[in-house]
């Protein structure tokens, strides 16, 4: 399981900042943006180009899984791209460390992922990002991981 964890941690993307904004088409709509560093993965560096170039949408298929590390624990969420530029790519969260960001990631309904540092203000280039829908916790694993990690915690 260690090299496993280890192959998780050198190969998922990390995230370094967020910002809550609107769409650009619907500003009552809000959006999760993450910063990723991607800086090894030019397949992922040039994801928001191909995605705006082919209308913005990004099929794909989301699935989350974690590994209890006690008295910590690793959440990833793996989001598989399923059409013309297909490629896999997982984002990670280490708890208890980012429990604040993946809790807002499952109550997102959207998330937008860049590649691109976020400034500190929080502003970004929405052509440098791109929109998934976010799955939820349908099946309780994160909540269920989080609690664990608390119980560990205490």
């Amino acid at each position: 399981m260690s090299t496993e964890l280890e192959r998780i941690r050198r190969d998922a993307l990390r995230i370094r900042g967020s910002t809550l904004s609107t769409r650009l088409n619907d500003l009552t709509q809000r959006v999760l943006v993450l910063w990723v560093d991607a800086r090894d993965r030019p397949e992922i560096l040039d994801l928001p180009r191909v995605v705006h170039q082919e209308g913005g949408r990004m099929p794909s298929r989301m699935s989350w899984q974690a590994y209890l590390t006690p008295p910590t624990a690793l959440v990833t969420l793996t989001i598989r791209r399923v059409d013309s530029m297909p490629f896999t790519m997982r984002l990670l969260f280490e708890l208890p460390e980012d429990q604040e960001i993946l809790e807002e990631v499952v109550e997102a309904e959207q998330v937008g992922i860049s590649p691109h540092p976020i400034a500190r203000d929080g502003t970004f280039d929405p052509m440098k990002a791109f929109l998934f829908r976010c799955p939820g916790d349908p099946l309780g694993l994160v909540g269920r991981t989080m609690a664990q990690v608390e119980r560990w915690q205490s």
